[in-house]
Order: C-alpha cells, then structure tokens, then sequence
C-alpha cells in the first residue's frame, strides 16, 4: 500500500499515518483537541457529521477525550 501511496490518498488518510506514529505523540495529539479530531476524520468523509445525531456525536467526543481511548486507537494502528 505505501509503494503505492499517492498526495491523494495520504491528504484523504493522514490520520493513519499520523496514528502509527510512536506514542506519546498520537495520543497528545488528539487529546489536544477532541472535538477538531472527529470534525476532521469522521466529520470529513462523503456523508460528513450528517450521518450523526447530536447525542451520537456527544459520545464519540465523550470517549475520546478519555486518554485511554485516545492511547488505545493509536496502539491499534502501530500494531497494523
């Protein structure tokens, strides 16, 4: 996948590659702000915030803002 990686496709999924970066630095990032995170990852894809009730979106906040979320998402990616 990466050999074949384009500008596209790395602007469309920078989080991922952010995500497998070696901790502390993901989780710092994204508990810095929570809620600019999920505006641009879940909130920028084709259907946007659209798909999400308010209380929805309330809860994916809530979770995130637990360090321990934050620490566990990027733990799954550097292990991918």
């Amino acid at each position: 996948m990466c050999e074949q990686t384009s500008f596209d496709f790395a602007r469309a999924y920078w989080h991922w590659f952010m995500l497998v970066s070696p901790a502390p630095f993901p989780e710092t990032l994204i508990r810095a702000n929570p809620d600019l995170y999920l505006k641009h990852t879940i909130g920028a894809r084709s259907a946007g915030l659209a798909s999400f009730t308010p209380a929805a979106y309330a809860e994916y906040l809530r979770c995130l803002s637990d360090p321990a979320t934050a620490h566990g998402i990027s733990k799954t990616f550097a292990q991918a």
